[in-house]
């Protein structure tokens, strides 16, 4: 045990001289110790650099980057990532098409625009957005703009009911009374439970002096339109009374 002490004390004594006198007597025989000191502690920052490098593309969001390409990923977790991927652009259009139809409903047409503009750029397909977006050029009266959406979305869809009534609707506005017939009567055929082309149909008739036609649909659209404004019906029905003189 006494030796022991003895020569680690020693060994102290022996390196506390070497770091000394190589101050005096040589400068390249300088102690090793505090350079690898250095060296493992320029080690030490470069390997934190990196992975705080790491963890921050990973973790970036949307600023910068947005983490890993996919096919950076095990195979296992890529159709995980890319379903909730698609499942968030999904629900953000159905979101985004909801309050356009808000602001459609409230009167604030420009600020609807805006936002089915969006949609469609975000959803090219998107049918239902074209079809609301004729609804809103209607609605602002700008009548080649509507035709032109209403177009589209029956190109999209051409089995869409409101879109054919909507552009028979407009044809009859722009007194384009026989393509405004064709479109309304396609969409009793698509639906023959959707009421409002025969009202249309009405509207159409009795701009063509056919009063007998108009009031048959009129008839129709009162027998059909079961969630119509009991007021709006009666209108319907007082309409009937003043065309047949009864």
């Amino acid at each position: 045990m006494a030796f022991f002490l003895k020569k680690n004390k020693n060994t102290l004594q022996e390196k506390t001289s070497e770091e000394t006198q190589g101050i005096f007597i040589e400068e390249e025989k300088k102690s090793s110790k505090p350079l690898n000191q250095r060296i493992y502690l320029l080690l030490g920052i470069l390997i934190c650099l990196v992975a705080f490098s790491f963890v921050m593309r990973f973790f970036a969001g949307p600023i910068g980057e947005q983490g890993p390409s996919l096919d950076e990923l095990m195979p296992a977790s890529r159709e995980k990532i890319r379903q909730m991927i698609q499942s968030s652009k999904n629900n953000k259009k159905v979101v985004d098409l909801e309050m356009a139809n808000q602001l459609f409903t409230s009167g604030q047409y420009d600020e609807a625009l805006a936002l089915y503009r969006q949609v469609v750029a975000n959803d090219p397909n998107n049918w239902q957005a074209y079809n609301s977006l004729g609804l809103v050029y209607l609605k602002k009266e700008l009548f080649d703009n509507a035709e032109d959406y209403f177009k589209k979305a029956l190109e999209l869809n051409t089995e869409c009911a409101p879109c054919s009534n909507n552009m028979g609707y407009l044809m009859t506005l722009k007194n384009k009374n026989d393509e405004a017939q064709i479109y309304l009567n396609k969409a009793t055929l698509l639906n023959d439970k959707y009421a409002d082309p025969y009202f249309n149909l009405g509207v159409l008739f009795e701009k063509k002096k056919e009063i007998q036609l108009a009031v048959d649909a009129y008839k129709k659209f009162i027998e059909l339109a079961i969630e119509a404004k009991p007021e709006f019906k009666n209108q319907v029905e007082a309409r009937i009374k003043e065309l047949t003189g009864l």
